[in-house]
């Protein structure tokens, strides 16, 4: 069975060429992708950090003890 991501990396690996002629193989035309370029890097503190990877690390935790606990 052939996976989209298999054929989306065999795409990505054709030449300019071979991908315009798939296109035409498709019926579709090449739509150009506009990118957003406004986006801002947010610099996170190491309080900010803290606070998000905590919570997540002991939900985890907590998920490996139960799963590993047996009733006898």
């Amino acid at each position: 069975m052939l996976l989209a991501e298999t054929a989306y990396n065999i795409f990505l690996a054709l030449p300019d060429g071979e991908k315009e002629r798939l296109y035409a193989m498709m019926e579709k035309a090449k739509e150009p992708k506009t990118i957003k370029s406004t986006k801002k890097n947010k610099v996170w503190t190491v309080a900010e950090c803290t606070d998000i990877i905590l919570p997540l690390m002991k939900q985890r935790r907590n998920q490996r003890l139960k799963s590993n606990l047996k009733i006898v």
